[in-house]
């Protein structure tokens, strides 16, 4: 367990040693045993661990993988099977030891396993600094050691010479390592992969959202299964414009096939059975991606982190008719958003912008009381178009006295829409959104707010829809 206290210019975070000198010892034999020449026998002797058990948890192992990291899955099924095998006091922090030991990678795998850790960043052999999740940039109490830094680079395949590496770490994070001559020491960020997505419950606990916006974002992301609205989360760096587009694809009609296109896989959508996540390739970038995604027959089509010319390819499969398309992008506000997509080198036709129905904006802050914060800051969308003028109905804005983002006077244009596809009166729409509301509050009191959670509600939730009860 780590402990974070405040100190300038830094929070410190420090993780102390929890295992004695003799189980350390412990966790070092078993070690030696499993991955070279270890006395298996006199081990369980010197331990008095049951020989037979042992024996069967060292026979199971996949010999290949031994010394190599693997995913948090794996290493979770090891960590389980090592525990029934051992049978000793502590035995949980010592399977986990060994664990980390066989299958971990080196110093910082503690802060790899840290949910609130974002970011790893550490220079040689000096301390690892991390971001975490609510305090902001911290300095660690570990460091590498040249073998152990050594080893780590093995362990991503990256050569002492290979200057600037891009890969990926066993759990799905990726770690971008610069190094000499680029650098005078190995240079590493890890950004890490949430195995665990934030649910939109779990925003709507920190006050990213309100529940009326949450209500919002699901009517515009299953259209009242009729029309789903188009648009595009946007914001700045770490902004948390992943984890709000991830919490939203629950709201995706379980029947539909989704078809994600992702520079650097970070999206988690394991709970959709019907989807395909694919990933450039300096050889097949995100634009060819996209283009050859129209080919699936996708009932959605989502795009992270857009920067190039698949911005105009996703605007005109709009224009052909896809909706429910979402996207990230780089920008500080709904009138940046418009501009960066119209200008190089993503060049989206004037014409085209108003196929986005809507623009997300979430911003990260530093309050003094509350640490990093994330708020959802503006929901805008297109009004109308004329010559060099954009002009943007904001829906819902942020208000920094109260920290919340409220509903304005204007009426949604999407929302008009929809109630002419729909064929009923813009006051039903509202009552439908109003009605989804009610079902939000009514899950935060009854306490859902895992991800697999809400994914569970929302199958049940189409499921009646679909067979109409």
């Amino acid at each position: 367990m780590a402990k974070i206290t405040q100190d300038y210019p830094f929070f410190d975070y420090e993780l102390h040693e929890e295992l004695s000198s003799e189980e350390l010892a412990l966790v070092k034999e078993l070690f030696e045993v499993l991955t070279s020449s270890g006395d298996l026998a006199a081990f369980c002797r010197k331990y008095g661990v049951e020989q037979k058990k042992m024996q069967d948890f060292v026979s199971s192992l996949d010999v290949m993988s031994l010394g190599r990291p693997v995913s948090s899955r794996i290493r979770a099924d090891f960590v389980s099977r090592l525990l029934a095998a051992l049978a000793l006091p502590n035995a949980q922090q010592l399977s986990v030891a060994v664990a980390n030991a066989v299958h971990g990678y080196q110093v910082i795998q503690p802060l790899l396993d840290d949910d609130d850790v974002e970011e790893i960043t550490f220079d040689g052999e000096k301390p690892v600094f991390i971001y975490h999740r609510e305090k902001g940039v911290c300095k660690t109490n570990l460091a590498f050691s040249s073998g152990e830094l050594a080893a780590f680079l093995a362990q991503l395949d990256v050569k002492p010479d290979g200057e600037v590496v891009e890969t990926r770490l066993a759990d799905g994070s990726r770690a971008s390592v610069l190094t000499p001559p680029v650098v005078a020491n190995p240079s590493v960020t890890i950004r890490k992969y949430r195995t665990h997505p934030l649910s939109i419950m779990d925003l709507i606990e920190k006050n990213t959202i309100t529940a009326e916006l949450a209500a919002f974002l699901w009517t515009a992301v299953d259209g009242l299964m009729v029309t789903p609205f188009n648009f595009l989360i946007v914001g700045s760096t770490s902004a948390g414009k992943t984890s709000l587009l991830n919490a939203c694809t629950a709201f995706i009609p379980p029947s539909e096939r989704i078809v994600i296109i992702e520079d650097v896989p970070e999206l988690n959508l394991s709970s959709k059975q019907n989807s395909v996540q694919a990933t450039s390739t300096p050889s097949f970038d995100m634009q060819a991606l996209l283009k050859s995604s129209l080919r699936l027959r996708p009932d959605r089509i989502i795009v992270g982190d857009i920067r190039g010319g698949e911005a105009e390819t996703m605007f005109t499969a709009m224009n052909t008719g896809h909706r429910g398309v979402i996207g990230t992008l780089h920008a500080n506000n709904a009138t940046d958003a418009m501009t960066r997509l119209q200008n190089e080198p993503m060049n989206v036709p004037r014409g085209l912008l108003p196929l986005c129905d809507l623009i997300i904006v979430q911003q990260r802050f530093n309050d003094r009381k509350k640490g990093t914060i994330r708020r959802v800051v503006q929901v805008a969308e297109v009004s109308k178009i004329e010559e060099d003028i954009i002009a943007m109905n904001d829906l819902f804005l942020y208000d920094p006295q109260s920290d919340t983002i409220e509903r304005t006077r204007f009426q949604s244009l999407a929302v008009e829409k929809l109630s002419k596809a729909l064929n009923v009166s813009i006051n039903d729409v509202k009552n439908a959104i109003q009605e989804r509301v009610s079902i939000i509050e009514d899950l935060g009191k009854e306490g859902v707010a895992q991800g697999g959670d809400v994914n569970d509600f929302m199958l049940k939730y189409y499921a009646r829809y679909y067979r109409g009860v």
